[in-house]
């Protein structure tokens, strides 16, 4: 029986927990995420070029269709960092203003991109090289951000401004209290289904 057959009937099996199993056993490109980073929800229409040169940390999720594009130095991603849809990541650049040739050169540039912990990255947001955006941050989506972002501080528009922060206090003591988000659990779970001690706080 062909995988995507497989794949299909996959669709009527009842319990939820089984399904994601086979699902993911049978998605060699899911199978590949989980391999690099064991510890994140990653959907398969990501595209993660050159993951050599990509860190990621635990508990992240990542939507569909984000791109990330590494080149060394790399891009580093920490804990608990959510990507919303179609979200673009760049660590390296062309160089136009040469003496060889239009629109760019072939000799480029990368400048390492860090993200740190606790981030949100709203939908079709870009991230451009050498960007550093500190932890507790959230990126508003179709933002385009050229420069970092400090602790704590939500950006906006193109280029991206700091319009507000969040409350640095409040989020301190959650962080201290180490009350993350689970997205390790699969979204499309009801509440009710999810009965494992370490997710009940996140049930109320």
């Amino acid at each position: 029986m062909k995988t995507k057959t497989k794949l299909f009937l996959i669709k009527f099996i009842p319990l939820r927990n089984i399904r994601h199993k086979l699902r993911d056993k049978l998605n060699p490109k899911i199978s590949k995420f989980k391999e690099l980073y064991p510890d994140c929800v990653i959907d398969p229409t990501n595209i993660i070029a050159n993951p050599q040169f990509v860190k990621i940390g635990k508990n992240c999720l990542f939507n569909a269709y984000n791109e990330i594009w590494a080149n060394p130095p790399g891009i580093e991603i920490g804990n608990n960092v959510v990507f919303a849809n179609h979200i673009v990541v760049i660590s390296n650049f062309h160089h136009y203003e040469n003496d060889e040739m239009v629109p760019y050169d072939t000799k480029g540039e990368a400048r390492p991109v860090h993200i740190g912990d606790n981030v949100w990255v709203g939908m079709h947001s870009i991230i451009l090289p050498g960007v550093y955006i500190d932890e507790g941050a959230i990126i508003a989506a179709g933002s385009v951000v050229t420069k970092s972002v400090p602790k704590c501080a939500i950006v906006a528009g193109n280029p991206a401004r700091i319009v507000k922060y969040r409350d640095i206090k409040k989020y301190d003591r959650l962080v201290k209290e180490k009350k993350f988000f689970n997205f390790t659990v699969p979204a499309e779970l009801e509440p009710e289904m999810v009965i494992i001690n370490e997710y009940k706080p996140f049930m109320k």
